[in-house]
């Protein structure tokens, strides 16, 4: 699955692809993957390079080829679920993900994120809220999983466990404003409006543009009529 890096033709295109060189990386890997069409690392790397240049047709199809050589290739997997993400092909993005967690050693903490957003997506809340929670178990610091699982328990009208969550996220990023935006949601449902209205109005510092914030400010501070 790997070449010797004493293999010159492979050190010349590894040193021309971490040097930033692309042009030449990409010539030196396809001339490579010509020679070597059953090494999945060269596939990796052209998949990479077809990637950072927004060629995803061409990426998705080196990726394919490096799971379908290195099924037990655990980045591979994951490389193949974030191009398909990016590409619309959420299916094959949550099938690539779910292998590379299945994978013991090589999985990716990430993985339960975007598998998390996938399901987000597609209106699987309860599946989202496991992958994130399982994010989060994984990777305690990331707010991402905090903000997400913070909406879907909103949806749910679970709101002290979303305000929960969001308290613990905007320690880090006080200045988050749809994370405020957020707050200010799961605190209305609480009944504390008046602690709604001032998380509001912290949103709109931040964002004063946002007509969602306004029209939410507009709807608690009304004065209704006699």
């Amino acid at each position: 699955m790997t070449m010797d890096l004493s293999f010159p033709d492979f050190s010349a295109a590894l040193t021309s692809y971490f040097m930033g060189d692309k042009p030449a990386a990409l010539e030196a890997l396809t001339r490579l993957s010509a020679e070597h069409p059953d090494n999945a690392s060269i596939c990796i790397l052209l998949g990479n390079l077809h990637y950072s240049r927004g060629a995803l047709d061409e990426a998705l199809r080196s990726y394919r080829k490096a799971v379908e050589l290195g099924p037990k290739y655990g980045h591979a997997y994951y490389k193949l679920g974030v191009c398909s993400f990016r590409a619309g092909l959420l299916d094959e993005a949550r099938d690539a993900f779910c292998r590379n967690l299945e994978l013991q050693g090589q999985s990716h903490a990430m993985s339960n994120y975007w598998i998390g957003l996938i399901d987000y997506f597609l209106g699987k809340d309860e599946q989202a809220l496991d992958s994130f929670h399982r994010l989060k178990e994984q990777s305690a610091e990331s707010g991402f999983a905090n903000f997400f699982m913070a909406q879907l328990l909103v949806k749910h009208n679970r709101h002290q466990e979303a305000l929960d969550l969001l308290d613990e996220l905007l320690s880090r990023t006080p200045d988050f404003s749809e994370a405020l935006y957020l707050r200010a949601q799961a605190l209305r449902g609480l009944y504390k409006n008046f602690e709604a209205v001032q998380c509001l109005r912290r949103a709109l510092e931040l964002a004063p543009g946002d007509k969602r914030i306004q029209m939410e400010m507009e709807t608690l501070t009304e004065v209704p009529s006699i």
